[in-house]
C-alpha cells in the first residue's frame, strides 16, 4: 500500500523553496546608494548657496561705501567750486601754511634789511681803506665793516675762532692794542688758539676788555664804547654757538 502510495502520487505537487533572483538584489542597492548619494549632493549645493549669498552681501555693502564716498567727494568738489573755501580740516592746514610761509617771508625781509649794504656803507668802507687815519677812528666807526668781520657771506655767523684770530688793526683801533698787557688786548693768529683751554682764555680775556663797563671806566669816547659793545656780544653768541654745537654731537 505505501509503494502505491508513493506511485500514485503527482509529482508536481511537491513544496519547493522560491528562488531569490541576484539581479534584482544589486538592483535595490544601487537606488539606495543613489539616493544617499542625491542627499548628500543637496546638502553641498545649500552650503555653497548660503556662502554665495553671504559673498554677494559682502560684495553690495562695499559697493555701497565706494558709492556713498563718491558721492561725498562730488559733493565737497562742489561745494568748492560754488563757495571757493575749502572745509575745516583744509582749511585749518591751508591757514597753518600761509602763517608759516608769512613768517618766513618776514625773517627773510629783516634778514635783507639787516644785511643790506647801502651806498652810505659802500662810501664810508672806501673812505675807510683809503683814507686810515692814525686812531682809525673813520674804519672802526663803519658798522658794514663789524657786520662782515662777524658774519661770513653777510648771513652765516663766524666760528669763535675765527672771530678772535682777526680782532687786529683792521677793526680795533691804536690805542687798545698798544695799551700793557692786562688792559690791552693782543692780536692772535689761528695756529695760536688752536686748543680749546687756549681759546678760552683768550675769549675770556676779550670779554673782560671789551665789556661796556669796563670800556667806560677806560675812558673811551661813545664809538669805541659802542664798537667794544658790539665785539662783546658778537663772541658771546659765538661762544654759545660753539658750546652748543659740542653738547649736540657728544
Amino acid at each position: 500500500e505505501e509503494e502505491e502510495s508513493v506511485e500514485g502520487a503527482d509529482p508536481t505537487s511537491t513544496l519547493t523553496q522560491p528562488k531569490v533572483d541576484v539581479f534584482d538584489c544589486i538592483l535595490m542597492d544601487l537606488d539606495e546608494k543613489t539616493k544617499e548619494m542625491e542627499k548628500q549632493l543637496e546638502a553641498k549645493n545649500k552650503t555653497k548657496l548660503s556662502s554665495c549669498k553671504v559673498e554677494l552681501q559682502q560684495v553690495k555693502t562695499r559697493k555701497k561705501k565706494t558709492a556713498t564716498k563718491r558721492e561725498k567727494k562730488c559733493k565737497h568738489r562742489k561745494r568748492m567750486d560754488m563757495h571757493g573755501k575749502p572745509s575745516a580740516k583744509h582749511g585749518k592746514q591751508l591757514a597753518a601754511s600761509k602763517a608759516s610761509l608769512d613768517e618766513c617771508k618776514e625773517s627773510l625781509e629783516a634778514l635783507k634789511l639787516r644785511f643790506k649794504v647801502t651806498d652810505d656803507d659802500k662810501r664810508m668802507l672806501h673812505c675807510a681803506h683809503h683814507h686810515h687815519s692814525n686812531d682809525a677812528v673813520n674804519m672802526v666807526l663803519n658798522p658794514w665793516i663789524l657786520r662782515k668781520w662777524e658774519y661770513k657771506n653777510n648771513h652765516k655767523r663766524r666760528s669763535l675762532r675765527m672771530l678772535l684770530s682777526t680782532l687786529n688793526d683792521s677793526i680795533l683801533w691804536t690805542s687798545i692794542l698798544e695799551e700793557e698787557k692786562n688792559a690791552g688786548f693782543i692780536p692772535c693768529t689761528l695756529k695760536d688758539i688752536i686748543y680749546d683751554d687756549d681759546c678760552l682764555n683768550v675769549y675770556h680775556h676779550a670779554m673782560c676788555i671789551f665789556n661796556a663797563d669796563k670800556s667806560v671806566r677806560r675812558g673811551d669816547n661813545i664809538q669805541q664804547q659802542i664798537i667794544c659793545a658790539w665785539i662783546h656780544d658778537a663772541l658771546q653768541s659765538a661762544y654759545h654757538q660753539m658750546v652748543h654745537a659740542k653738547t649736540k654731537y657728544n
